[in-house]
């Protein structure tokens, strides 16, 4: 009987662990192409150092600061072969690349890059590892991007001017994060993750009344992808839902949450610009 219990009771501890296990899947440069676009978009110089004996083969590395190196956060450094700096991250995602050499050619890294799709309720972490080169003095100054990281074509003061052009274009994922995760369609059909809409929203100044009730407007509007970055941007200006936005209430115009969700953006910008 103690046998038998002994047994089950393993069985079980075997089936409870199984159930829980986290599947992880590899992957080979699948992201290599989005890891090159984005270094050529933050690293502002990329060149073989010289100005010591001691550095000559290493690399002379200056970014905007989202590309850094150690836990100093050094956005300006020298990497010898063998060292690492690192990309970006949050609690979805992480990336480390490493340098391998650099000649005229350009600055050779390995890289690899993390993403853990369980908080968008897949278990299931994907782990992309692969060899990138990247062009030495081949990226754009700084001058070219807003103070926020985005085309500076997103920095007009005119809001309803940056709804439309978001309604045409918006601007690329800046994270591996930002490529991942639920996704919605815009009015054409092409669908945007919502991290990545999320982040442009965050990057939208509602400074003023005039602002908010602009951007309350698009709540109406017939793409789902503006109406969500004019949710997002609502919520995190004024933190009117700490627990988050129902993406049903956005999504579902016609609907009496819908109309709740814009009464209670109104009210809330009534609330901020008065108190004021």
């Amino acid at each position: 009987m103690r046998t038998t219990l002994a047994l089950l009771l393993v069985s079980l501890f075997v089936y409870a662990g199984s159930a829980m296990a986290t599947e992880t899947k590899q992957t080979q440069a699948e992201q290599a192409k989005w890891l090159v676009k984005s270094l050529s978009s933050h690293m502002l110089e990329i060149k073989e150092s010289k100005d010591h004996r001691e550095n000559i083969g290493k690399a002379q590395i200056v970014s905007d600061g989202k590309y850094t190196k150690g836990q100093a956060r050094e956005s300006k450094f020298i990497l010898a072969p063998g060292e690492s700096f690192q990309g970006p991250s949050d609690h979805h995602s992480s990336s480390n690349l490493t340098m391998v050499a650099i000649d005229s050619k350009g600055l050779k890294l390995s890289y690899e890059m993390r993403f853990d799709h369980r908080s968008f309720g897949k278990d299931l972490i994907t782990i992309d590892k692969g060899t990138i080169v990247l062009p030495l003095n081949s990226v754009p100054h700084k001058s070219a991007l807003s103070v926020s990281g985005q085309p500076s074509k997103l920095s007009k003061s005119d809001i309803f001017g940056q709804f439309e052009t978001l309604r045409k274009e918006i601007p690329e994922a800046k994270t591996i994060s930002e490529q991942n995760g639920v996704s919605i369609p815009d009015a054409k059909g092409v669908y945007y993750t919502c991290t990545r809409l999320a982040s442009v929203a965050n990057s939208l100044k509602l400074t003023s009344k005039e602002d908010a009730l602009a951007t309350l407007s698009y709540l109406e509007d017939d793409d789902y992808k503006l109406r969500f970055i004019a949710a997002t941007a609502l919520c995190t200006t004024f933190k009117t839902h700490p627990h988050g936005l129902s993406m049903s209430d956005v999504e579902e115009r016609k609907s009496p949450r819908h109309a709740k969700l814009v009464e209670i953006y109104r009210a809330a910008i009534e609330k901020h610009f008065t108190a004021k």
